[in-house]
């Protein structure tokens, strides 16, 4: 809804948070369905990044300016992850890439947002009733989200195919967030309303185990990276890159 009564620049920046969710939405498919780490896959996640990050930008715009606060915490949420996901590309060998200040920022933000939507749970759970079981799940994976990155801020990942798992896992974590804000705002059909927001976060981490399964098999029975993805240098078995350091491999 595009809200008339909003002054035209709100309708405007509206206008476009949507059409950016929109379309981060329809590109997630095609780019699961490619070859990834092909020139598909990278240019269709390029637009999925950038739809995702105006989404967030606007949310800043909107969100306060109807009162929607949970719009602006859930798009950060589904932001961050998707930076999660772009940033797993580059720094494939976070021992020797450090975290920069925008990590760091964007997970003390991250954790932030989750503590926001779990407080606006608890001081509206009258009003809300049993949406705030939605906040409190979503919040709790969103302060979960950013705590696991300062962490391993601290301590990185053992395995040199660390940055693979985090890349698509969070880039399908983030999907999920759209999903869930698509499902709320069109599947009114769904009752009650906390399920309507949750399904997809039930059903996508099922998909997420599956697929991160299926890759760790192939890579551990000696699968090469190539012939999973598309990459930029020499591939190497897992055996390998686990027990090489310095070896990259990247889909980017």
């Amino acid at each position: 809804m595009l809200h008339p009564e909003a002054p035209p620049l709100i309708r405007a920046v509206l206008a476009l948070h949507i059409v950016a969710g929109t379309l981060a939405l329809i590109v997630v498919p095609v780019v699961l369905a490619v070859r990834k780490g092909g020139p598909t896959h990278r240019r269709l996640g390029l637009v999925y990044v950038n739809g995702m990050f105006v989404v967030a930008a606007t949310a800043f715009v909107v969100g306060p300016y109807f009162r929607d606060y949970f719009l602006l915490l859930i798009a950060i949420f589904s932001s961050y992850l998707t930076f999660l996901g772009w940033r797993a590309l580059a720094r494939k060998h976070p021992a020797q890439q450090p975290a920069g200040m925008s990590d760091w920022a964007a997970a003390i933000i991250a954790a932030a947002a989750g503590a926001g939507m779990i407080g606006i749970g608890i001081v509206q759970r009258g009003q809300l009733a049993g949406f705030s079981s939605v906040l409190y799940v979503l919040g709790s994976l969103c302060i979960g989200a950013g705590a696991r990155s300062m962490y391993q801020f601290f301590r990185p990942p053992a395995s040199r195919l660390a940055w693979l798992f985090a890349h698509f896992g969070n880039m399908l974590a983030a999907y999920i967030a759209t999903v869930s804000a698509f499902s709320a705002v069109n599947f009114h059909f769904i009752h009650p309303v906390w399920l309507r927001w949750l399904w997809p976060t039930v059903v996508g981490t099922l998909v997420i185990t599956y697929s991160t399964a299926h890759y760790r098999s192939k890579l551990a029975q000696g699968a090469r990276i190539q012939q999973l993805v598309t990459i930029r240098r020499a591939p190497v078995s897992f055996a390998a890159a686990e027990g090489q350091a310095g070896v990259e491999t990247g889909v980017a």
